[in-house]
């Protein structure tokens, strides 16, 4: 239920610039269905709603946009027109990204501001090479929706494989390019995902299909110049009796195995393997296949085991391993790759209790480890060679955040990286790991930014345990604290996510106005590595909450703002979070954003045909434990809507979302007209065309984001 897609570019379709004399919403019809378990009964009466091929369900969901579309056209007064403008006007003209060397080539991409999608684009030999388009998404888009996900160009440069999502459910078709001749190989491989890996022969190809919960579970393997038919399974994942078929499988890698784990696919910086990546929210496991013998099996590394998580790179006959066995911190060892692996490990680096080891990127002379203490980033650069040294890599900002960057060359002595903050655009580095230096090699530019007139902080609420909660903060030098600034708080708080301190240049807008625009790093998300993660999560759940309440009251305490001036704003499982605040403290907050949020939490996790429930059981709670069923139930927005006045809301779903299904908050929006006291408006939008994350174009988003806005102008203004 995730979703990583730059936060700026945020699903709505609203603008509003008062309350008055409105149309009425419609009214859905009532049908009750019983649900029943543990001895509890829940009735939900808006069960039907589920029925997408039910004519009268796509009847209701176009009386409830028409609805919106009419309140809107009768309040409107240009300022989403306004807004859109004014965030268009700071894109650069022309942008290009910094190229990266793969192979024979550089690659990178470019954007044109008055353009959906990206260009890419490539140089042979060198960057003063001649350009060559080799894949213009604005050429290949055919209606309003069009989200590429896997990309992936063969070793030695002549294909491209991609798959490209048309609908916004997340199932791909997958596409093979030939970039010499421009032309698509024959056949269509459907229902794929983003993870694409070629052999080294160049004519071998890895992928990953779905099942009908739309889980990752079969990995094929595709020869170039054969039919689609004639790929065989490799690998199988928590598959169902109904789901097998008559594809050729190799040996014994069909696994009747725990239906919580989903598959990637990914191949070493060496280019030595492949490996493939068995994963639940805690658990995972991983096999390797030699690149070179694209026929041979794959072969496990450590088998599953409750709780241990692992990622594995490779270097110089070596697996090296990053796991949290033994450390909740995460450690680095080494395995031989010789085989059979002898499971005999070695230890090779791990730090003290208060730094958490995230990620790494495996050079030939060294590893760059990413790193959190005291909840902000740095790098650890690690030689492998004997008599040297352990090398840190610190940041001064309050907020920032860092993400390595077009490392696709392992011999080089240089690691790129981004950085960006609260109020610094995007800046690649690259860091000289033989000479311990660093080079800012390009910054993102908008045109009437001024970063000095803006000011960034992070500060600490104690949560009702004691826990000091973090929040970061923005706004534009010179503001009062004097309790009447208009605040904007979001917060996630899920899938030990670390949600980034980054720039979006469409915030300004709101910086521009007073807003003062906070993030509370709650516990559920990533903040302080896997303790912080699993004391937010099943019968921990309930610290997501009460941490973002806890921040809503330290910024009215501290002179930020006031509750008449304080909106609050989640997606999908950040959704979730306003539903249930709203729900518990609905007097808090003067307006509230509900971005295809999760909010019918019990049912949902009680049907298995319902994409991707299995695999949440780890992070929500199993409804089959009686104990877990009856936590869920206590915070679940849908089950917990009542008699009370709520905020003005705004609530978004998507016709095609495999995430959050659209009868979540299409429920959620009518139950609480239905419960709700006073007057106060509560929008509904059924995105008849985006995915998860809403629409596929730069512009698009853009728009959407510009309705969210005018709305969240609105309401404070009327307050």
């Amino acid at each position: 239920m995730i979703c990583y897609r730059v936060f700026a570019f945020i699903t709505l379709f609203f603008s509003l610039s008062g309350y008055g004399e409105d149309p009425k919403p419609p009214k859905a019809k009532k049908v009750p269905v019983v649900l029943n378990r543990h001895g509890d009964t829940r009735v939900d009466e808006y069960y039907w709603l589920r029925e997408i091929e039910n004519p009268e369900v796509l009847s209701y969901i176009k009386q409830e946009n028409e609805y919106t579309k009419a309140f809107l056209e009768a309040r409107a007064k240009g300022l989403q027109d306004m807004l859109y403008q004014e965030m268009v006007s700071r894109l650069p003209t022309l942008y290009c990204s910094l190229p990266y060397k793969k192979g024979n080539y550089w690659y990178y991409n470019r954007y044109e501001r008055n353009k959906e999608y990206t260009i890419h684009c490539r140089k042979k030999g060198s960057e003063a090479g001649v350009e060559e388009v080799y894949f213009d998404e604005n050429v290949l888009v055919k209606g309003k929706f069009f989200s590429v996900h896997a990309f992936s160009v063969s070793p030695n440069g002549e294909f491209l494989a991609y798959s490209v999502d048309q609908k916004g459910d997340e199932s791909c078709s997958l596409f093979i390019k030939n970039l010499l001749t421009g032309d698509l190989l024959q056949g269509t491989i459907t229902s794929v995902t983003e993870d694409v890996v070629w052999g080294n022969d160049n004519k071998t190809l890895f992928y990953i299909v779905q099942d009908k919960t739309k889980s990752n579970y079969r990995v094929f393997r595709h020869q170039l110049g054969k039919e689609s038919q004639a790929d065989v399974v490799v690998f199988q994942e928590n598959t169902l009796e109904s789901q097998r078929n008559s594809y050729k499988m190799d040996h014994q890698l069909f696994k009747e195995k725990d239906s919580h784990f989903a598959l990637n696919l990914y191949k070493s910086k060496d280019q030595r393997y492949v490996f493939l990546k068995a994963q639940s929210s805690v658990t995972s496991e991983t096999y390797y296949l030699d690149a070179d013998q694209c026929e041979g099996n794959f072969e496990v590394i450590f088998p599953r085991k409750k709780g241990v998580d692992y990622i594995v790179e490779h270097r110089e006959g070596e697996f090296l391993i990053l796991t949290n066995e033994s450390d909740p911190n995460y450690r680095l060892i080494a395995l031989s790759d010789k085989k059979p692996l002898s499971k005999v490990s070695r230890e090779i680096f791990s730090e003290s209790n208060d730094v958490s080891i995230t990620e790494m990127e495996v050079f030939e002379k060294g590893v760059m480890l990413y790193e959190k203490k005291d909840g902000l980033q740095r790098f650890c650069y690690l030689p492998l060679q004997k008599g040297k040294e352990v090398r840190y890599v610190n940041f001064s900002a309050p907020v920032f955040t860092i993400d390595m960057w077009g490392n696709f060359d392992y011999f080089s002595h240089k690691v790129r990286f981004s950085y960006e903050s609260l109020i610094t655009p995007t800046t690649v580095y690259e860091y000289d790991m033989n000479k311990d230096e660093m080079e800012a090699k390009v910054k993102d530019k908008y045109f009437g930014y001024d970063e000095t007139l803006y000011e960034m902080k992070r500060e600490f609420v104690l949560a009702k345990d004691g826990t000091k909660i973090p929040f970061s903060i923005v706004y534009k030098k010179g503001i009062k604290l004097d309790g009447k600034n208009p605040l904007l708080l979001t917060g996630y708080g899920a899938y030990n996510y670390g949600f980034p301190n980054g720039f979006s240049s469409e915030l300004l807008s709101l910086l521009d106005r007073g807003f003062v625009y906070v993030y509370a790093h709650v516990r559920g998300g990533g903040a302080f590595g896997l303790p912080w993660y699993n004391h937010g999560r099943r019968l921990e759940k309930k610290n997501t909450f009460l941490d973002f309440i806890c921040v809503a009251e330290g910024l009215i305490e501290k002179g930020y703002t006031s509750s008449d001036r304080l909106v609050s704003m989640g997606m999908s499982a950040g959704g979730l979070l306003m539903g249930v605040v709203v729900n518990m403290r609905p007097e808090l907050f003067c307006g509230v954003v509900a971005l295809v949020p999760f909010v019918d939490v019990v049912t949902t996790m009680s049907d298995p045909t319902i994409p991707n429930t299995l695999l949440e059981y780890e992070e929500w709670g199993n409804p089959e434990n009686k104990e877990e069923y009856f936590y869920m139930k206590s915070y679940s927005p849908y089950d917990n809507v009542s008699k009370k006045k709520y905020p003005p809301m705004l609530v978004t779903a998507s016709l095609y979302d495999s995430r959050v299904c659209y009868w979540e908050p299409l429920k959620w929006g009518c139950r609480l007209r239905d419960v709700k006291e006073g007057d106060s408006p509560l929008l509904i939008q059924v995105n008849m065309e985006g995915d998860h994350c809403g629409m596929s174009g730069q512009l698009s988003q853009i728009k959407e984001l510009a309705g969210i806005y005018s709305f969240i102008l609105d309401v404070v203004k009327k307050k």
